[in-house]
């Protein structure tokens, strides 16, 4: 909700095999972003995802740019300095060189 008014998206990947026990989670935890099913866990594998829960964060042209293992109160604080340093640099103008 933050940054949603800068263009961020949030896309959660589920890999619970039942989808009903996902699903109900989920309603209670009030979750407000995308969720992604992934039951056969093809996700973790192409972004060679090392534990869980990650947090893969992805620039407008598909680089990652940065990936993190676990979250607590203390890699909160963490997530949120690269979302921010990502939403500013995604809004400065491109510096171009002019040559003569």
């Amino acid at each position: 909700q933050k940054y949603g008014s800068q263009d961020l998206a949030i896309i959660a990947v589920n890999l619970d095999q039942d989808r009903k026990l996902a699903d109900r989670f989920l309603a209670q935890a009030g979750v407000h972003f995308i969720i992604g099913f992934d039951p056969g866990g093809i996700t973790p594998l192409a972004y060679e995802i090392k534990g869980m829960p990650s947090s893969v964060i992805i620039n407008r042209d598909g680089t990652i740019f940065s990936q993190r293992v676990g979250f607590n109160q203390h890699r909160q604080k963490e997530h949120e300095a690269s979302i921010e340093a990502l939403v500013s640099a995604a809004h400065q103008p491109l510096l171009v060189e002019k040559r003569n």
